[in-house]
């Protein structure tokens, strides 16, 4: 199967955000990722202003299949949104500094349970953000739960990733 998407229904721009950051109905998550060291050293070196900080090899695959870095069951998937303050109203905006390899993950995750359209990717990313001098912060925000529900959605099974996995050196 073959979908063509939008690349404007998929990603904002630096300057959209900048205008939006205390947008009510926005969570901004922070999708830095490495294989060599831990994502969440560079969000508190600074992050996005009211960014939380999501690593996608913890908290969002599946730790019961054979396969690494599978997406994981819905409830799984609820759970994480909702701790990071996410319902079903809120626009999630994704970023990373990989040219949005990472957060495209995120939406990868969301388009599997049919959730995709709650999700924007920055243009640029952390990268272009920081390029072009917009706000850093290392304060965390404290968020109230949020209410994400996949029920409703309309899930696209065949949304099946391939294995994200880096071999081991040797």
């Amino acid at each position: 199967m073959t979908t063509e998407l939008d690349r404007n229904q998929i990603l904002v721009s630096t300057a959209w955000l900048a205008e939006n950051l205390e947008a009510p109905g926005i969570r901004i998550i922070d999708c830095r990722f490495y294989f060599d060291r831990d994502g969440r050293e560079e969000y508190n070196k600074g992050h996005i202003p009211g960014a939380l900080h999501v690593d996608h090899s913890k908290q969002l695959t599946d730790p019961n299949h054979e396969v690494d870095s599978m997406i994981p069951p819905p409830e799984q998937v609820e759970a994480v949104m909702q701790s990071l303050g996410i319902s079903n109203d809120t626009t999630i905006i994704g970023y990373d500094d990989e040219g949005g390899h990472f957060a495209s993950r995120i939406w990868l995750i969301l388009a599997r349970y049919g959730a995709e359209s709650q999700l924007k990717i920055v243009d640029g990313g952390w990268t272009k953000w920081v390029q072009e001098g917009h706000p850093v912060t290392t304060d965390v925000p404290d968020v109230a739960p949020g209410t994400f529900s996949l029920a409703g959605r309309n899930p696209n099974p065949e949304v099946v990733p391939t294995r994200w996995h880096c071999p081991p050196e040797s």
